[in-house]
């Protein structure tokens, strides 16, 4: 049986990692070490670890032509690779370890320590093409070490670990959506975590759970089938406070009459937080604990924070939630801005596109995309300090495109803490005999729904959150705002209408 290995890395410390590695090889000898850059909750992968190094091993005393191994580059100018390998270090229990030889490693890592590393002895760039036809596919998710792996026959190949979305409807108990967003649990949280046992009047003193709960079943008697919550449920990075925000929607869900497969929870920049954080793409120590936080409230391990789900409603309607992760690092100098990156979204909208093609609901779906950071301006003027720039998406306009593409209705967003709502509808993609678009994509923006008031926007001192209920040609929406001893009222009311889903035109 055949096999090699893909590693996918990137130039995120604003150095080319190809180049720097040609120039070792080319200076230093024929050869140059290239560390795993292993995330830190990724899979150790001893046993591919071995089996390559038993199959270089064996071509080295041999005197056959080297392992030829995939590299890819998906962040800034994409790149596609594939190296000669002539051997492979790594320690049996995973544990991270030294260059084997750093005088033949590239200068801006060689004191670094990790799990694995690959000698090579010359670095070739392919065409997409030419790289899919030697190693079956380009990954798209998480991980950064991918096994490739033929048959018996060598006919058929996969590459390990593959995408493992799923689009199984699950049934929900109420119509309405819930939207919260930017709760920031810790030290930006502006509610109680538990009753107070006496308070100056009956609003004082009630934890946030409890004050969206009551206007839900009391106020408006509205059944909610879905929780979204749009990111930054803690404060500055600060893991020690996810219990807390765990307690929260547990007993949410709770007094909702929910359960948590009823959730849709995207992280926030505060969820993963890099400021003055060096170097945080070397381990991503910094998506750690968001990562245990959702991995234990979910009672899964996610190999990507890109996902799919699919919930049918009382009255048989399909609502498709798209989650991504919009605080994903492009480059260290750039790690305060909203990113996506296409690769990591575009796989998922064929198979949502696919998916509804060949299963389709008997009533007409509604899309949705959630992620954190903003893809419109929400304020009318935005300034950017050092420590904070202006954190739209930096690729905003090709996200709407595709959203476009694919027939996203409605874009889910929180992080500049105000109620936005809005539409657009690029010409760019769909453009016949200058006519505009008839399938625009409304964004929504929740707001902050727990953060403490000074840091909400001036002239908008209270929280805020979203309901909106789907009906056949339109979604209903409800904007409410409220503060800790303002009860919950009704800010903003609006009908936004769904156009018919229909296969993306391409």
């Amino acid at each position: 049986m055949r096999r090699t290995a893909i590693l996918r890395f990137s130039d995120s410390e604003e150095i080319s990692t190809v180049e720097a590695h040609r120039w070792v090889i080319e200076t230093q000898g024929g050869f140059v070490w290239w560390a795993w850059w292993k995330k830190e909750k990724e899979d150790p992968a001893l046993d591919l670890l071995k089996k390559l190094q038993s199959d270089v091993e064996s071509r080295t005393r041999s005197q056959t032509s080297p392992l030829r191994i995939g590299l890819i580059n998906r962040k800034g100018e994409e790149g596609y690779y594939a190296a000669s390998c002539v051997e492979i270090r790594y320690t049996e229990d995973g544990s991270r370890m030294s260059s084997p030889d750093a005088a033949i490693t590239p200068k801006y890592y060689r004191d670094d320590v990790f799990p694995a590393w690959f000698k090579f002895r010359q670095i070739d760039k392919l065409f997409l093409p030419a790289f899919i036809d030697e190693f079956v596919a380009v990954p798209t998710i998480d991980p950064t070490l991918y096994e490739v792996i033929w048959d018996a026959d060598g006919e058929k190949a996969q590459v390990l670990p593959g995408e493992k979305w799923s689009m199984e409807p699950v049934d929900t108990f109420g119509e309405a959506i819930l939207h919260i967003s930017d709760l920031h649990f810790g030290e930006f949280h502006g509610f109680p975590l538990t009753p107070a046992s006496s308070a100056e009047d009956e609003l004082a003193g009630r934890p946030l759970w409890e004050v969206i709960s009551t206007s839900i079943k009391k106020d408006l008697a509205l059944p909610i089938g879905v929780v979204v919550i749009s990111g930054d449920l803690i404060s500055k990075g600060n893991g020690a406070s996810y219990p807390d925000a765990s307690h929260f929607i547990v007993r949410l869900l709770k007094e909702l009459g929910l359960e948590r497969r009823h959730c849709i929870i995207v992280p926030g920049n505060h969820d993963m937080w890099t400021l003055n954080r060096d170097q945080p793409t070397r381990r991503y120590l910094h998506e750690e604990p968001y990562r245990e936080f959702v991995d234990a409230f979910f009672g899964e391990q996610f190999r990507s924070l890109e996902r799919v789900r699919r919930y049918r409603t009382p009255n048989g309607r399909d609502l498709v939630f798209i989650e991504l992760n919009s605080a994903r690092i492009r480059s260290d100098d750039l790690k305060e801005y909203g990113f996506v990156a296409k690769h990591r979204y575009e796989q998922l909208l064929k198979y949502v596109s696919n998916t509804l093609r060949l299963d389709p609901p008997k009533e007409l779906p509604i899309l949705f995309a959630v992620l954190h950071h903003h893809v419109m301006p929400v304020n009318a003027v935005e300034i950017p300090d050092e420590e904070r720039p202006v954190s739209l998406c930096l690729d905003a306009g090709e996200l709407l495109d595709e959203f476009q593409r694919y027939g996203v209705h409605f874009v889910l967003h929180g992080h500049q803490h105000a109620p936005f709502i809005g539409r657009v509808a690029p010409f760019r993609v769909f453009c016949d005999n200058a006519s505009p678009s008839d399938r625009p994509v409304h964004i929504i923006g929740c707001g902050s729904s727990g953060g403490r008031r000074d840091i909400l926007p001036r002239g908008l001192e209270w929280n805020t959150l979203g309901i909106y209920t789907p009906k056949p040609d339109r979604l209903d929406l409800v904007i409410e705002r409220y503060t800790e001893r303002a009860p919950p009222r009704i800010y903003r009311q609006l009908t936004l209408p769904v156009v018919p889903w229909d296969p993306p035109q391409i």
